[in-house]
């Protein structure tokens, strides 16, 4: 993943993060793949550990390094907020407000 983002490698890149969105992030190992993806400029794979820890913590369970967000990523750490309280600070309403990153990705290649 490193290595195609560096060589701007986007397909290769993207089939490699829905590969371990599929076959490695799970609520465990979220908190290691969002920094990741964060450093590495991986959308995909952002929003998907975003995901699984917001939709955690609206359940009541919160991993146990998700305090170290607020002084590492305070931007992280607020886009889980977020979606877990269902706020959102987008005005723009649009065919691809809804849409994920891998949805766009997919609308992008159509094009």
């Amino acid at each position: 993943l490193v290595v195609a983002n560096k060589y701007c490698c986007w397909k290769l890149k993207l089939l490699i993060e829905e590969k371990i969105i599929r076959e490695r992030l799970d609520f465990f190992s979220a908190m290691n793949w969002l920094m990741f993806s964060h450093s590495h400029s991986c959308e995909m794979l952002k929003e998907a550990a975003i995901c699984i820890l917001a939709i955690n913590r609206r359940s009541g369970i919160h991993h146990p390094n998700i305090g170290s967000l607020e002084t590492e990523a305070p931007d992280l750490h607020l886009a889980i907020a977020k979606i877990a309280t269902g706020a959102s600070d987008n005005e723009i309403v649009d065919q691809f407000t809804s849409m994920g990153m891998a949805e766009l990705y997919d609308e992008v290649e159509e094009w």
